[in-house]
This record gives C-alpha cells, sequence and structure tokens, in this order.
C-alpha cells in the first residue's frame, strides 16, 4: 500500500516546536519532527497497541500534500479504509495504490523501464555541488536530488521496484522537506530478503540525514532487537487490562536532540484516530542561554572527565596515556549515555585537546556539535574535533575526516 497523503484542512499545522499542539500527538513528537533536516523514528509495539493508526495520524496531521508517502505490504486498500473510515476523504482526493502489486506498473499507464543508474562521474558532480550549495546559506542546505548510495547497494542483490520509485518521488519533492511512514519493516525486509540492520541503515543514511525526509518505521513486534540505536528517535506502544478496561499508552523513549519533559501519555484510538491525552496548554518555555563549561584541571597523572564524583570513582579520572572502555547494553538510548560522555568532550575540548570520533550507527556529527557547541567558545568544535564519515569521499563541514577514498596520507592531511 502506497498513499500520497494530502492535508485535509485549508491551512495544514507547520511542524514547528509548539507546546500546546491540537492535533492530537505528542508537542514532543510535532517539535522532533519538525526540526530542520530529516528525522528517523521506530515505532514499536505489540498487536492493536495503535501503531498503524498512529503512522497514518502523523501523515494526516503533519503530512503536506504531495509530500507524504505511506508505503505498506500487509494491508489492502479495502481493509485501510474499513478500520479507518476517515480515509475516504483522503481517497477522495488522491488515489490510493496496492504495493502489494508491482509499485510501477500499478500507478503508470504502462510500465516503464527503471531509470539508468547515474554513472560515479556525474554522482560526484552531483555531490560536490551539493557540497558548495551548504556553504550559500541555510536556504541552499537543503538538498535537491536523493541520495541512493545505500539503496544502490541493497539493488545489487535484488530489484526492489517499490523503493526505486519511492525516491524518485521523494525526489521530485526536493527541497522541501517529506515524510515518509513505512509499515512495516518486517514486511518490507521479508518480500525483498533484506537483514532489518539494512533497511534501517538505507532509510536512516539516504533519507532521514542526507534527502530532508522525515522516516517513521513502523514494527510489528514490542521489541527493537538492537536496530533502535541506529535511527534519531524511538517510540513504544503498549496496551494493559486494568479494571477490565483496556488502556493504552505511549511511551518517548528516545528523540535526538528534543527535550522530552512528559515522556508518557495515555492515547485513545476511538474512531480509528490516533489521539493522546492530557495535552495540556504549557507555558512557552523560556531561552537561556547555556553556562560556558567550566573545566575541571587535570592532574599530573590523570585527565578529568568532567564529572567530579565519577574522578573520585576512578581514583583521580583517565590515567594519562591509558585506554578505556565502556561497554554500553543494547537498552541504552544515546541520550542516555551522552548524559556521561558529553562532560568529558567539554572538559577536553575547553583545555583546548582534540578529539577523534568513530560515532555508532544512528548518529550524526551534527547533532554532536549541536549539543556541545553552545557549552565552548565559537569555532572550538570545528579547529579540534574530527569525526569519521566512511560515506564521504570530500569533507561536507570542518569537523568531518571523509573516508570513503582516504588512505594513510589523506587523513593525516586532514588531521592537521
Amino acid at each position: 500500500m502506497s498513499l500520497d497523503f494530502p492535508a485535509l484542512k485549508e491551512d495544514p499545522i507547520h511542524m514547528d516546536p509548539a507546546p500546546t499542539d491540537p492535533t492530537g500527538i505528542p508537542p514532543e513528537l510535532v517539535s522532533f519532527l519538525g526540526q530542520p533536516g530529516g528525522r528517523s523514528v521506530i515505532v514499536k509495539g505489540g498487536a492493536g497497541t495503535g501503531k498503524t493508526t498512529l503512522g497514518l495520524e502523523l501523515l494526516e496531521k503533519l503530512g503536506e500534500s504531495g509530500r507524504s508517502f505511506y508505503l505498506s505490504t500487509r494491508v489492502s486498500d479495502e481493509a485501510l479504509l474499513r478500520q479507518f473510515p476517515w480515509l475516504k476523504t483522503v481517497e477522495s482526493r488522491n488515489r490510493i495504490y496496492d504495493a502489494g502489486k508491482i509499485f510501477l506498473e500499478t500507478i503508470a499507464e504502462r510500465e516503464r523501464e527503471p531509470a539508468a543508474p547515474v554513472s560515479p562521474a556525474v554522482r560526484e558532480r552531483l555531490n560536490q555541488a551539493r557540497d558548495l550549495l551548504r556553504t550559500m546559506g541555510e536556504e541552499a542546505t537543503r538538498p535537491r536530488t536523493v541520495d541512493r548510495t545505500q539503496l544502490n547497494a541493497l539493488l545489487q542483490r535484488n530489484r526492489m521496484p517499490e523503493l526505486e520509485h519511492l525516491y524518485d518521488r521523494i525526489e521530485r519533492v526536493l527541497p522541501e522537506k517529506a515524510l515518509l511512514v513505512v509499515d512495516s519493516l518486517e514486511g518490507v525486509t521479508h518480500k525483498y530478503a533484506l537483514e532489518m540492520e539494512e533497511m534501517v541503515m538505507a532509510l536512516q543514511k539516504d533519507l532521514a540525514e542526507n534527502s530532508n525526509t522525515n522516516v517513521v518505521m513502523i514494527l510489528e513486534k514490542p521489541e527493537a532487537g538492537g536496530i533502535e540505536y541506529l535511527v534519531d528517535g524511538l517510540i513504544s506502544l503498549s496496551r494493559e487490562e486494568v479494571d477490565e478496561r483496556r488502556i493504552r499508552h505511549l511511551r518517548l523513549e528516545k528523540l535526538r536532540a528534543t527535550a522530552i519533559p512528559r515522556s508518557r501519555y495515555a492515547v485513545t484510538l476511538a474512531g480509528g484516530r490516533f489521539r493522546a491525552l492530557g495535552l495540556l496548554p504549557r507555558p512557552e518555555p523560556t531561552e537561556m542561554a547555556p553556562h560556558p563549561w567550566q573545566p575541571i584541571p587535570d592532574s599530573r597523572t590523570h585527565f578529568s572527565t568532567g564529572i567530579p564524583d565519577f574522578d573520585t570513582l576512578l581514583g583521580g579520572g583517565f590515567r594519562r596515556g591509558s585506554y578505556n572502555g565502556f561497554e554500553i547494553d543494547v537498552n541504552v538510548s544515546t541520550d542516555d549515555y551522552y548524559r556521561l560522555f558529553a562532560p568529558m568532550f567539554l572538559n577536553f575540548l575547553s583545555q583546548d585537546r582534540g578529539i577523534l570520533g568513530v560515532l555508532s550507527g544512528g548518529e550524526s556529527a551534527e547533532s554532536l556539535k549541536d549539543l556541545l557547541a553552545r557549552f565552548i567558545p565559537p569555532g572550538t568544535f570545528d579547529s579540534r574535533v574530527r569525526i569519521t564519515d566512511y560515506f564521504a569521499a570530500e569533507p561536507k563541514a570542518p569537523y568531518i575526516l571523509p573516508m570513503l577514498r582516504a588512505g594513510r596520507e589523506d587523513a593525516q592531511r586532514a588531521l592537521q
């Protein structure tokens, strides 16, 4: 099933951070999806918890006409309209396509051959042009073409007409932001014999990070199985019986770079609509400039962690010249362990020391900069931090260390 959702209102809701949100969607999620650039989020939960309903509600309430896409391999048109009768209004204004058929044959009057792959030389020129545009102001930073790096790697093993054409559709939307809901990840990966991690990485890298697209991925099971670290956000839906009444809850487990003042909401699916309960007006937060980081001086034998109690626990901090490893459970979110790592980074940077980072899947150098740069002098992050990018052939920012074609000499020059 693939739907291009139009907005049902004359004035569609703009996805700006808003403490009072009339959509019935938690304002934290509205704020998260409304940030500049693309974001990815996994919605997990057991059967009957409202995952599909939430996905459709996001498309209808936050999506823009012609820029919202619903990809499903498990729900027919008739079943969808029976379960969600309010979609008939949408269907009457925009045709619903069944992705269970060959996608290109369904949406076109005649089957067309897939577009010829772009040559490496042309793709390189496009990347160079994109990098040039990034230097010409905020408006120019939005991509004009869809990144297909991860998709092309998957296409070497199997033709995937639905995804190929979906990328084409999103490219026609750019540079405006698109919204994609995939329902479900298991259905798409099973259909094309892909590993879950491969599919998530393709959508994260190609669309969310590099193609200005918000991607909502729905899991059919309550556990993410370790793939949650690849994405920017994680939402879990659950239901329970209380006094013979069915109660459903939504929990915001992770929304990268977004404050979560309230992490748990009771929700209702009455009338086939998803609505979070208790969305009371809250005062606008007061903008407060963060205080510059006050470094903890290093001793002659140890580097401080930036956390006095942690220094005491370690006998003074990190011993100079030592290697220190942290074992992190798969259930610990990126936001949680950065509460420990951020003070370490800031304490090093505030004392004119450098950082070389290899980020885990799903993390981005831009998010790390947003987190740290507020607490250190301007230019410090650009000059003292280097983050490796194994998918980049050229530096996209001063702090990016491109590794796609880098040899030892190239890496050494970039570090200078």
